[in-house]
Parts: C-alpha cells; structure tokens; sequence
C-alpha cells in the first residue's frame, strides 16, 4: 500500500466526517422546517458531493446502482424477482468493484467502501418492500375495521408499505452521514426521520460531540500504532526470533490499536447522525438507531461472542434479520451461521484473509458455546465445584483469564483481516506455528467425533 495515498485518503475520509457536522448544523438550523421534497433534494446534492470529494467520477456507480434498484422495484413490484434481481445486481456491481480492486492489488480507499454500505442497504430496502406486501396481503384477507382499511398483522418495524421514489432512494443513499461507512439505517426509519420537522440539536450536541471526542481519542491511539508498531514489524528479524508468548502479545497489542481506526470511524460518524437527529429513537427517545459500536460492552466482554454482538452492530443486525433468519428452512442453525458467514465475508470483499478471519470466528464461537454448556453440566453435577466459582475471587480471576482469552483470540483471527496480502498474513501465522488453527481443529475434531458417538449411542437404544 502506498503510505502517501493512505494518508491522503485517511485525511479525505477524517474531513468529510467534520463536514456532517457542519451539514448537520445547517440540516437543523435552516432546513428542518422545510417540506420533505426540498430536504431529500438538499441531502442529495451534499451526499453527492461528499462522494465526488472522496471518488471524482466513480461516484456515478452509487448512482446506477440506486437508480437500478428503483427501476426493479418499480417494474417488478414487490416480488421475489424483484428481491433476487436487487440482491444479485447489488452483490455483482460489488464484485465487480472488488476485482478491480484485487487486479490493481490497491488496499486504499475506493468507491467500494461506501459501495458496501449501500448493498447492503439496498437489499435490506427490496427485503422490506416484499415483506410489506406480503405483510399487507395477509392483512386484507384475515382483519378488516368497518370501513375496510386494512389492518397490518406485523408489527415490524421496517417494513415498507408503498413503493419508494425515486428521490427517496436516492436521499436515504446519499445521506451524509451514513453514506461512506454506514451505520446502516432502515429505510422506514430514514422516511420517519426525514418527514419529521422537529429539531433536537440542542438537547442532544453535547451527545454528539461526546462521540466525536471519543471517537477522536480511538483515532490518535491507532496513529500511535501506526507509528510505533507498523505492519512492517511482524517481518523483521527482531519479531521472527522472538519467543511465541511475546509474539502473540505483540500481535494481539498491535490489533487492538488497528481495531481502534474502525471504532474511530463508526463514533465519529454516529456522532454526527446524532446531531442530525436521526439516531433519536422516537418510542424510546434513546439515541441507539445509528448506534455501531457499544464501546464499554467491547471493551469488558469475556467472551468472544460477546465481542462480535458489540461489533459493527447494524451490519450484524441486518446478517441477522436478512440473512441467518431468512434459511429457516434448512433447520440448521450451524448451517445458517455458516452461510451468514460466508456472506459476511463475500461482502467483504476477494481477499483470503476475510474467509479465514470468518471461518475462524465460526469455530471460536461453536468452541465457546460447547465449553460454556460442559461448565455448566459440571456446576450441576458438582456442588463443590459450583460453589468455587460462586466465590467473588475466583470470579474475578475467571473474568481476567477469559478476558486475556478474548483479546489474544480476537487478534489472531483478525490478523488475516488486517493484514489482506495472502503471502505476508501466512508468514506471520507460519511464524507462531499455527498455533490457534491447531488448537481449533483439535477441538473440532474431538467435538465432531464425540457428537458422532453420542449419536450412534441414542441409536443403538
């Protein structure tokens, strides 16, 4: 990767987080009270020169995707064609984005960045537009009041009832603040925000500017790694003849600063949809729509699962909701995680490391549950045992053990993730012998083989 493109790139991306703010600012204090039409204009034109800043004239591929997707929607209906057509063009425009990537051998900042964002935000929409028609369909042949409107079965909270506009598409895409990397915001609740007139600038900026702080601070931490323990390091003779406990340390300190750049990002830019007024929950009034992260959860969780539910939130919530729960029908829940993974990792993009880091992630989180359940037959069938964890001492050193666990296993799953180039992420784990593909395939093994057992046993009876 060229340093100097990087740190281009790294200061695009840092001014056009400021300038949500100003864009916010502006939203508040003299657009709020205007009609609908003239806000999804005004967000269009200042998401579309946001895009232009960062990527000059690949900023037309947002364009002809959302343009696309209207089309489909508007000439299939609201139909599982329609759905199939938005999930494969969205997925192929991406791929397509990420082969030239790959031919190129660029790992800097492309069009494909806010490309994810807006895949996935448009198969969530055609999703949530099927859905409302299905939900709507059911309604009017079931509960009808007197005077026949028809009243929705579902109460769910994203479901589309009409068939967007043009403009709105393209206003929900190119909203300032979520457009280059998300959160990801459903389109009924963007609708629900943009038709609304009310301002809550002045009693949630001191929340945003918290974010932006905090968000800045996570920022100045991963400059500091880049500075004193760059990727280069894991290729110098210095760390190669190293012993493996100090490797492991240094890798996993070294992916805790890289993890820093990506909560950076995602505060800054919560920060800013804050300030917009869009996280607002209106049921609740709590500022959690546009919520990525949740900082204290990753940064006290003793669990490995624990640090994925903390962790670039919406993406895996709409895994969850459009993916995972959508292959009901294989009745595998081992399968559906499976598939979700894979297609996390597709999104991702072509590179080896994003399959390695997810397939990891599977076997951690299935080698985790399985732990959990045995300590938990043991505390039953044990009272002695049961009442040694129960102790407040033992508890604590539990928590700092699982806890060292979590941050030394996050960093070597991640470490083909941070590092891409298929070649150098494989010297580094060549240099700490495997040790965690070994561990985890020992543990497969013996799992498979003793599930395998207690199934011909259950059998035999």
């Amino acid at each position: 990767m060229d340093p100097e493109k990087f740190q281009s790139d790294s200061r695009k991306l840092l001014i056009t987080g400021f300038i949500c703010y100003l864009l916010a600012l502006i939203y508040n204090l003299f657009l709020v009270k205007k009609s609908t039409t003239i806000k999804q204009i005004c967000l269009i034109v200042a998401g579309l020169l946001i895009c232009i800043y960062n990527f000059s004239l690949h900023s037309i591929h947002s364009l002809v995707v959302g343009c696309s997707v209207w089309i489909s929607i508007k000439f299939l209906g609201p139909s599982k064609l329609m759905v199939a057509n938005n999930f494969v063009l969205s997925m192929t425009y991406l791929f397509y984005g990420y082969y030239q990537k790959y031919i190129s051998k660029s790992k800097g900042f492309t069009w494909t960045m806010p490309q994810c964002v807006l895949t996935l935000s448009m198969i969530a929409l055609s999703f949530d537009v099927y859905d409302g028609h299905i939900s709507r369909k059911k309604s009017s042949t079931t509960l009808k009041t007197n005077d026949n409107s028809v009243i929705p079965m579902s109460q769910d909270e994203t479901m589309i009832y009409h068939t967007p506009s043009l403009i709105e598409i393209l206003s929900k895409i190119y909203f300032p603040p979520t457009f280059m990397i998300g959160p990801l915001l459903s389109f009924k609740h963007y609708l629900q925000y943009i038709e609304s007139k009310q301002s809550f600038l002045a009693i949630f900026w001191k929340q945003s500017i918290l974010r932006l702080s905090i968000g800045l601070i996570y920022l100045l931490f991963f400059k500091i790694g880049q500075t004193y323990l760059p990727e280069e390091y894991f290729f110098t003779e210095n760390f190669k003849s190293s012993n493996l406990l100090f490797k492991l340390s240094i890798i996993a300190v070294a992916n805790k600063l890289i993890l820093c750049k990506y909560i950076s990002a995602w505060l800054i830019s919560e920060g800013a949809c804050i300030l917009f007024g869009v996280s607002r929950n209106p049921k609740t009034n709590a500022l959690d729509r546009c919520c990525n992260v949740s900082l204290l959860h990753y940064e006290t969780t003793a669990t490995f699962r624990g640090v994925i539910e903390s962790f670039n939130i919406t993406t895996n919530r709409f895994v969850a909701k459009y993916i995972y729960k959508r292959l009901k029908w294989l009745k595998s829940k081992t399968l559906s995680q499976t598939i979700s993974l894979f297609f996390l990792a597709i999104w991702h993009g072509l590179y080896l490391g994003y399959y390695n880091t997810f397939a990891l992630e599977l076997i951690v989180t299935r080698m985790e549950s399985d732990i959990a359940n045995q300590v938990i037959k043991l505390r039953i069938k044990n009272g002695r045992f049961n009442q040694f964890l129960n102790q407040t001492s033992a508890r604590w050193i539990i928590y700092v053990l699982m806890r060292l666990h979590v941050i030394y296993t996050l960093s070597y799953c991640f470490l083909s993730f941070a590092i891409l180039d298929y070649d150098r992420w494989t010297s580094v784990l060549a240099d700490i012998y495997y040790c965690g593909h070994f561990v985890y395939s020992v543990w497969f093994i013996m799992s498979t083989a003793n599930y395998l057992l207690r199934s011909q046993s259950k059998n035999a009876k």
